[in-house]
């Protein structure tokens, strides 16, 4: 009996440490979660309305645009020197570049 305790639990921590990244690209850490602050669409610095994300201020360096250069979304800077990806089509974000390295 306990060696059949001692095999399951070796393989259930190899499932888990192979099945789970830890690492910063991983979305469920904190830094990259889409629902702590510095990710959430609804913050001052992330919203649509942020006139450094609006498509219509053409100074900015954060809007996105297709190859006809209608913008699609826009990035947003994050602290730890990565990037957080909005689209235009909808509140949420997109997609993010993680500024910590392993």
């Amino acid at each position: 009996m306990k060696i059949i305790i001692i095999i399951l639990t070796c393989v259930s921590g190899a499932v888990l440490a192979d099945g789970v990244d830890f690492n910063t690209s991983n979305p469920y850490t904190h830094s990259n979660n889409p629902y702590t602050s510095s990710n959430n669409p609804y913050t001052s610095d992330n919203n649509r309305y942020n006139n450094d994300n609006n498509p219509y201020n053409q100074s900015s360096q954060r809007i996105i645009r297709d190859n006809s250069g209608q913008p699609t979304g826009y990035a947003v800077p994050k602290k730890d020197g990565g990037t957080n990806y909005f689209s235009y089509g909808s509140t949420e974000r997109k997609g993010y570049q993680s500024g910590v390295s392993k």
